[in-house]
């Protein structure tokens, strides 16, 4: 293993964006640029790819020490400036104050089984007659073992965060390029809203997209085109986290979309989740038993017809929670085909169908174009609150830097 494959590893397993990752060298007291991680990052094959110094890495993982255990008063460690994996062996298991029991357990997610006696010489000083050397083949389980153990926290954050009574706070996103993506992902979003219905994401685009937001620890959700319900379970597959369904008026509507998106006994969605659980560092088994517990299926509410269905619509069962669709709503009920999003001839009917969902035990989700917007539905208790999309946080950008300029 490199040291940009330790790097690449130790950021995937615990989400690190940018900022975390830049925090972390600052903690072992060593100034990196944004340019330099990302370059460090790359794939050997990569225009601008940088190899990553023994001694690079070594102030990286000191840094974690620091971040993780508290820093040392006084002058820190010197970073060493040649590394073996037993060093980083040791630094890993330092900053992650795991105990020998621990260390077995997470090797044995990795299906690498070994004693006490044989660990401890890993960790044993070299010329020690019981030190052994960490092939990269220990190493590399260990990393994975780790991976299993917290990557597989992700699959259930977004329901953790509902189930504690806080507020999912998402980002809305129709662009498929993945840079874009990435910088959009770097930011405090929760979770992540890749739009199918009137996007540009199609299912190459949404399968890249899903494995990036993954990969920076945001929660993946999509919505699906209009009774899609193939598409549905293909994103499903793919690792999405909630699938969104416009124009969901009946509660037959439901029943279709539950059919594809939910596991026997509750509906007949195919079995084939093997890239998504590996996306979330676990076995089939574990996410075919947890993710229907882990996942939303969000039915959209965003026409007179389906407000008069509501009751129908979130009895039926396996439906997770609904998704108001604001514009959509004021269209139908004044039947004019300019939007008046939360304007006064649907804003009532907004907080009726939160207070009946809450009333229910459904999950309720918004979009907002702004935030004041969002604002009034956090003030509404909605658990999902989506804030702008593409074409706000572009515009806004582009705002605020002709704004400063004093010549324009």
């Amino acid at each position: 293993m490199t040291n940009n494959d330790v790097l690449r590893r130790i950021r995937y397993i615990f989400d690190f964006g940018d900022d975390k990752m830049i925090a972390l060298f600052a903690q072992a007291e060593c100034e990196v640029t944004r340019a330099q991680v990302s370059d460090w990052l790359k794939k050997e094959d990569q225009d601008d790819y940088q190899a990553l110094s023994d001694s690079q890495l070594a102030t990286f993982l000191n840094g974690l020490i620091n971040d993780r255990r508290g820093k040392i008063e006084g002058a820190q460690p010197t970073p060493e400036t040649e590394l073996t994996n037993n060093i980083i062996f040791r630094k890993l298991k330092i900053a992650l104050d795991l105990r020998a029991d621990d260390i077995l357990a997470i090797m044995k997610l990795a299906d690498l089984r070994m004693s006490r006696h044989e660990l401890s010489a890993f960790f044993r000083k070299v010329g020690h007659k019981h030190y052994r050397e960490c092939k990269d083949q220990i190493l590399r389980n260990f990393m994975k073992g780790l991976q299993m153990k917290y990557r597989s926290e992700l699959m259930k954050r977004l329901k953790q965060i509902l189930d504690a009574g806080n507020t999912v706070l998402s980002g809305w996103c129709g662009i498929t390029d993945p840079r874009y993506l990435e910088a959009i992902a770097e930011y405090d979003f929760d979770a992540i809203v890749l739009d199918m219905q009137h996007g540009f994401f199609d299912e190459t685009t949404v399968q890249n997209a899903i494995a990036t937001l993954v990969a920076r620890g945001k929660a993946p959700l999509v919505r699906i085109p209009l009774a899609r319900w193939d598409t549905a379970a293909r994103v499903l597959d793919f690792g999405a986290l909630a699938v969104i369904a416009p124009m969901i008026n009946t509660a037959e509507d439901a029943r279709s979309f539950v059919s594809a998106t939910r596991f026997v006994p509750v509906g007949e969605r195919s079995f084939g989740p093997r890239h998504a659980a590996s996306l979330y560092g676990i076995d089939t088994n574990e996410y075919l038993q947890n993710f229907d517990q882990c996942s939303l299926t969000l039915a959209m509410i965003e026409t007179r017809e389906a407000y008069q269905n509501l009751d129908e619509i979130i009895a039926v069962e396996g439906i997770g929670g609904v998704l108001i669709g604001p514009g959509d709503l004021s269209i139908s009920f004044r039947q004019n085909p300019i939007p008046d999003a939360y304007g006064v001839d649907t804003i009532d009917v907004v907080k009726d169908i939160v207070a009946r969902c809450k009333q229910a035990g459904i999950k309720t989700a918004a979009f907002s174009i702004d935030p004041k917007a969002a604002n009034m539905l956090h003030g509404l208790g909605v658990d999902i609150i989506s804030v702008g999309l593409d074409v706000t946080y572009i515009a806004e950008g582009v705002k605020a830097h002709i704004a400063g300029l004093d010549f324009r």
